[in-house]
């Protein structure tokens, strides 16, 4: 981070890049079962990975947020890392139109979801019980890929 806590959004963007590059190298049935249809499905785990990479990396603290929507019968739920008014989303591109790897404000796509809710750290070592114990090993797994 920069002096006075600001958060560089060109390093973060940098880091979140080979962040993902570094998921999609990684043997997904090694990970945690969330993993396993990157990036479908699994953007809450790998939310609070990359949070907890973020933070190891001195790039910052980010909230954990999630939201919802229903449409035409259908409910769907999503969730990314959140800064202020700065959003970190690797997993946006499971849905159309959207890239793999999204730094920057909200452009509507994320609002569109509706109301939502912050969630505390985005950082797996903050989950109850062994789900962190369980995450630990993915983190390991996609840090070992980290170029």
């Amino acid at each position: 981070m920069a002096n006075g806590g600001t958060i560089d959004r060109d390093k973060v963007f940098e880091f979140a890049t080979r962040f993902r590059k570094a998921m999609e190298q990684t043997d997904l049935e090694a990970m945690a079962i969330g993993f396993r249809m990157f990036p479908r499905g699994a953007c809450s785990d790998t939310s609070l990975l990359l949070g907890a990479a973020l933070q190891d990396h001195g790039l910052g603290r980010f909230q954990y947020v999630c939201a919802s929507k229903s449409e035409g019968g259908s409910f769907e739920s999503h969730a990314w890392l959140r800064a202020g008014s700065l959003i970190v989303d690797i997993t946006a591109d499971q849905f159309d139109g959207m890239p793999p790897v999204f730094v920057g404000e909200d452009t509507g796509w994320h609002e569109k979801w509706g109301p939502i809710t912050e969630l505390g750290d985005g950082d797996y070592r903050q989950c109850a019980g062994g789900y962190a114990a369980e995450l630990e090993g993915s983190y390991s797994l996609v840090m070992a890929k980290l170029s």
